[in-house]
């Protein structure tokens, strides 16, 4: 597990716990999950904001398709982010970094995350903080 000081970049797949729910349709058990909150967040916070991956592809409109071609490090098969999953987790919950996802599939991700949330892309944002890809 990762101790709560540990930085998480923006972009970066970690495997987590992301605890048990049964009988809920809320994603539990250890899996993949894409760390969506930004840089800045991930650095002073105890706590980072993901999105759970599934194998399970269910062509969801909320749902982006990925595979090993997106990913900078260790990814084995095809599956889905689940933006509707949403969710914030301790960094304490973090098992291990797999890689991360290159800058451009970022740009896919943020495009649904904003029609999820009924978000307007911000105007004039500089995302140069929050870079996706970056391997320092």
């Amino acid at each position: 597990m990762a101790k709560s000081n540990s930085v998480f970049k923006r972009g970066d797949i970690v495997y987590a716990s992301l605890g048990n729910y049964p009988g809920s349709c809320k994603q539990s058990g250890e899996r993949p999950c894409l760390v969506v909150s930004s840089n800045r967040n991930n650095i002073v916070s105890p706590i980072i904001t993901v999105c759970p991956i599934t194998t399970r592809l269910r062509r969801n409109p909320m749902h982006i398709s990925i595979s090993k071609d997106n990913v900078q490090g260790y990814f084995l098969k095809d599956s889905e982010i689940m933006v509707e999953q949403i969710t914030i987790l301790d960094k304490k919950s973090i098992i291990s970094k797999y890689g991360y996802v290159k800058p451009e599939f970022m740009t896919e991700v943020d495009e649904i995350l904003y029609k999820h949330l009924g978000l307007a892309a911000p105007l004039g944002y500089d995302q140069e903080d929050d870079k996706a890809g970056d391997p320092s």
